[in-house]
């Protein structure tokens, strides 16, 4: 995969944090943004260029809904979309650990300390709500928090459907099973 990253002269890779069926996750030092987290998408057969198009619009709207950092403090959107020639890439700042990782690590969190992350929790939803915007994959490993419990919901998935066919369990499959089977997302 790094050697697809070849495609984007402005990113150094530095390490592969996950790989699934969809997408590789590396992270990678950017010549403006220094640490960032990469997305990198595979071309597969079928996509058309005219698709690709408009996911990078779409990342792009989505970004430009939380262009006022300070009305959206919980909610960081992917920064940009790249398109190559035999791949795409999503970029947004690194974080140091997800919920998951928090929650699992020691010192636990404190009764007060899991109260006032999910309530980060619910005010970044309500915040991605109010600009129009839905998560599409809110799961813990999605949440991000600081060392001072500061929580952001991030890695938007404008990419997957908004409609599952009742019939056919594939699709279900692809985009939401991950290969980790601790993880779970919300779907309604």
């Amino acid at each position: 995969p790094w050697l697809l990253l070849s495609e984007y002269s402005d990113l150094a890779y530095q390490d592969m944090l996950a790989s699934y069926k969809l997408f590789k996750v590396m992270r990678c030092r950017h010549e403006r943004e220094e640490l960032v987290l990469v997305k990198l998408f595979i071309h597969r057969e079928g996509i058309e260029a005219s698709d690709l198009t408009e996911l990078r619009r779409r990342v792009l709207q989505v970004k430009d809904a939380f262009r006022s950092h300070w009305m959206h403090p919980n909610v960081v959107p992917y920064q940009g979309m790249e398109l190559g020639a035999q791949s795409a890439i999503l970029l947004r700042p690194h974080f140091a650990r997800n919920l998951y990782d928090r929650m699992h690590t020691r010192p636990f969190l404190s009764e007060c300390a899991k109260t006032w992350i999910a309530f980060q929790i619910i005010c970044g939803v309500c915040q991605a709500h109010s600009a129009g915007v839905a998560h599409g994959d809110l799961k813990t490993e999605n949440v991000f928090v600081s060392s001072w419990n500061h929580a952001v919901l991030s890695d938007f998935a404008i990419f997957k459907p908004l409609v599952l066919p009742r019939d056919d369990p594939s699709e279900f499959s692809f985009f939401f099973e991950s290969n980790l089977i601790r993880s779970r997302c919300y779907l309604a």
